[in-house]
């Protein structure tokens, strides 16, 4: 069983208890924020102004702060402090879930939620044409300063399959800046990740995933696939060369194209 409990607040810099007590039954604890101008429309914030704080007692004023939006244990009440006024906020709203134990749907949603209105999601792609049979297409992914999450790596091809790898601590020379986007266009970060084509790569590095396989069927009706979702979710090293190769699987040429996304969160492991 899980639930659900919301309140509200505003932009002054305030701090606000939430009016309901919540039920012990549940240990676990999940929180969200979702920020409103005055014309009622979602809008970004400095995330960090803000801080959760629960109390195992009803009527006790004693409070542990909640560090990364989730908390085990007793909680009978939540205090919200906002440690700046944020003007640009007309309406703040909490969103709280308590359940027996995590739902990695729910926290999922609630942590893409809080990194899009963060501006630290980013995505890239690209596509290359008549891809040499069991040639490779290269991509460096050079990652900064930040902790990385890359949690999306789609891939499409016309012909007969690919494989998919990534190897850790690749050395190479050259390589031209791909474009990078971000699907913040109110308050958008800047990415400290660096994604290069055309390197010449002088060493592939360590393999750091199991490859992965995406196959189609040999009739000419039938071949290719428009997007396969490949791979896991990885934490990668800060201030490291990544090769991202794509293998043709084809006895033929074939157009390959890519999409991935990535996460710049400082928070995530901690």
């Amino acid at each position: 069983m899980s639930a659900k409990y919301e309140f509200t607040t505003d932009g002054s810099a305030a701090e606000v208890i939430s009016p309901a007590f919540m039920s012990p039954e549940n240990s676990y604890l999940q929180v969200s924020m979702t920020a409103y101008n005055s014309a009622g429309q979602v809008i970004s914030f400095p995330a960090a102004s803000v801080q959760f704080y629960i109390s195992e007692y009803q009527d006790k004023d004693a409070w542990i702060l909640v560090p990364r939006n989730d908390y085990y244990g007793l909680a009978c009440r939540m205090k919200v402090k906002k440690l700046q006024a944020l003007p640009s906020v007309s309406k703040l709203v909490i969103t709280i879930i308590r359940s027996i134990q995590p739902s990695p749907v729910i926290y999922t949603q609630l942590y893409r939620e809080r990194i899009s209105r963060q501006g630290s999601m980013f995505t890239a792609s690209r596509r290359v044409t008549d891809v040499p049979a069991n040639s490779n297409v290269d991509s460096l992914f050079v990652t900064g300063s930040k902790q990385i999450v890359l949690n999306s790596r789609i891939i499409g091809y016309t012909g007969k399959g690919v494989v998919a790898s990534i190897y850790r601590g690749a050395t190479y020379t050259g390589g031209t800046a791909a474009d990078v986007q971000n699907p913040n266009d109110v308050d958008p970060a800047t990415a400290t990740a660096t994604l290069l084509t055309g390197a010449t790569i002088t060493d592939i590095g360590q393999l750091t995933v199991a490859p992965s396989y995406s196959e189609g069927n040999s009739s000419n009706q039938g071949q290719g696939n428009s997007q396969a979702v490949l791979g896991e979710n990885i934490i990668m090293q800060a201030n490291t060369a990544y090769l991202l190769r794509i293998t043709s699987l084809d006895s033929s040429t074939q157009n390959v194209n890519a999409f991935i996304s990535w996460i710049e969160d400082d928070k995530y492991l901690g």
